[in-house]
C-alpha cells in the first residue's frame, strides 16, 4: 500500500468511526434525552485519554431549564478502559451509563460496549466492534433500546488500490424487523487528501 493510500484509508476509517460514535444512542437508546447523549469532549477522552483514571462531577443546565448532575469515574485497563456515569435530574431520578472499551492490537480490533438505565428505570445496551483488514475494515453494531427493541448494522469496507476506490457495503436490521443493504463506492484522490 502506498503512503498516499495508507493516509486515505486511515482518514476514511477515522471518519467512519467518529460517525458511528456520534450515531450511537446515549441514555435511553435514542430517546430524546439530550443531556444523556455522549458529548464531543467525552468521545475525545475515549480516544486521547483512554488510559487515564479520573473522577469528575459536573452540573449541566438543559435548554428546557432542567439541571442535571453527572458523576463519572473512569478506570484504565491494560487494553482500554471502563467508564461509569450516574446522572441525577431535578426530580431526584437517576440514570446510568457504563462503557467498556477493549483494544486488541494483535487483531486490530476495537470493541466498545455500553449499557445503562434511563431515568424511568428502563435498560438499554449496544456493542460496536471495528477491525482493520488487509484491504479495508469490518465494523458491526448491535443494540437494544430502552423499549426492548433490537437492531444491528454491519459495514464492510474494501479498498481497491489499483482503481483508487473504497467500497462500503452496509447491512441493516431495523428494530421493526426490516432488512436493508446498500453499497457505495468512493474515489480516493491522494492529491486531494494530502492538501
Amino acid at each position: 500500500m502506498t503512503k498516499g493510500h495508507a493516509l486515505i484509508l486511515a482518514a476514511v476509517l477515522a471518519t467512519i468511526t467518529q460517525q458511528t460514535f456520534a450515531r450511537e444512542g446515549g441514555f435511553g437508546g435514542g430517546q430524546r434525552m439530550e443531556h444523556a447523549r455522549p458529548h464531543q469532549g467525552e468521545m475525545g477522552r475515549e480516544r486521547a485519554a483512554k488510559r487515564q483514571n479520573f473522577s469528575e462531577t459536573s452540573t449541566r443546565t438543559l435548554a428546557n431549564g432542567e439541571t442535571v448532575k453527572r458523576e463519572t469515574t473512569q478506570t484504565a485497563t491494560d487494553n482500554g478502559f471502563t467508564r461509569n456515569s450516574t446522572l441525577t435530574n431535578g426530580a431526584g431520578q437517576t440514570a446510568t451509563k457504563n462503557i467498556t472499551v477493549v483494544n486488541d492490537k494483535e487483531t486490530g480490533t476495537h470493541t466498545r460496549t455500553m449499557s445503562g438505565t434511563t431515568f424511568d428505570g428502563k435498560s438499554y445496551s449496544n456493542t460496536s466492534t471495528s477491525q482493520k483488514t488487509e484491504d479495508g475494515f469490518n465494523r458491526s453494531h448491535s443494540f437494544t433500546t430502552a423499549d426492548g427493541k433490537t437492531g444491528s448494522k454491519q459495514v464492510t469496507g474494501v479498498v481497491d488500490k489499483e482503481a483508487g476506490t473504497v467500497t462500503k457495503t452496509t447491512t441493516i436490521n431495523t428494530p421493526n424487523g426490516e432488512s436493508k443493504q446498500h453499497s457505495v463506492t468512493h474515489q480516493l484522490n491522494p492529491q486531494t487528501s494530502a492538501n
